[in-house]
């Protein structure tokens, strides 16, 4: 008896792990089935929710875009003015031709004519002194002289005091070559009043009949009474004055007042 139940309860355990086997294959299939169904329900949710997107989206563009296709002309006029009012850089045409600066590195130009050298002519500012025979020159004041001596200097001047000077002491005739003084004489006011702004150091030109020319620079001044005597010194000027000596130089005298007179030596270079 004790076997027989035992095997009755070995049996009905088999049973009821067969019905557990069945029924959790059966669970097992439902559950595999509702995934598919899941996963199927779930991809064709997903291809409708695109189709609707995309026919969303071509809805919107053809409603933007008007029945022909076209950007309605207020959004239109809108970008009109807003590349109107975007500044945009300006660019030459492709086929322009743009002037730059020459660089540095730019080709020298070899089929170019040379540059004919021309000589500019100097001009001189010092105007070109026309000598004449028988004329002094003196702070650029050109003065014409007679050889008149004692005889008839005196005269000469009085002639025409502006422009005339005469020999008077001396050797009456002016030479630059006979080793002798040669006094001259003219009015101030008149010709000589010139010799008032001659100083020590100046040139005096001379040239004689045969319009030879000798300079002659200032190497002494005195201011005399009417006898020759220095108004300062009182040294006697006189022979110095008036007579041929043994050297080359020139005397110039002319009134300073009716008292003096101003006296000026000058030996040749």
């Amino acid at each position: 008896m004790r076997m027989k139940s035992k095997q009755k309860q070995k049996v009905f355990y088999v049973v009821i792990v067969i019905l557990m086997l069945v029924v959790n294959t059966g669970c097992t299939k439902s559950d595999n089935a509702q995934i598919d169904h899941n996963i199927t329900s779930s991809s064709s949710s997903y291809n409708n929710a695109k189709k609707e997107r995309v026919t969303d989206v071509t809805t919107t563009k053809k409603e933007d875009e008007g029945t022909d296709g076209q950007v309605p002309p207020t959004e239109n006029k809108q970008e009109e003015q807003i590349k109107d009012t975007t500044p945009q850089e300006s660019h030459p045409p492709e086929n322009s031709q743009v002037q730059t600066q020459p660089s540095h590195e730019s080709k020298i130009n070899t089929n170019t004519q040379p540059i004919e050298k021309t000589t500019i002519p100097v001009t001189q500012t010092k105007e070109q002194v026309t000598q004449t025979a028988k004329t002094m020159y003196i702070s650029n004041q050109a003065i014409h002289y007679e050889n008149g001596g004692q005889n008839s200097g005196q005269a000469i001047i009085n002639s025409d005091p502006n422009h005339l000077v005469s020999t008077w002491g001396g050797n009456p005739v002016q030479s630059s070559t006979d080793n002798q003084n040669t006094h001259f004489i003219g009015h101030n006011v008149g010709v000589f009043t010139c010799l008032l702004g001659v100083k020590l150091g100046d040139m005096v030109t001379i040239t004689d009949e045969d319009n030879q020319v000798a300079n002659y620079i200032v190497d002494d001044i005195h201011l005399t009474d009417t006898q020759g005597y220095d108004v300062d010194t009182k040294e006697d000027l006189w022979a110095r004055i008036t007579e041929p000596g043994t050297t080359e130089r020139i005397t110039l005298q002319t009134c300073y007042g009716d008292a003096y007179r101003l006296i000026i030596f000058a030996s040749k270079v």
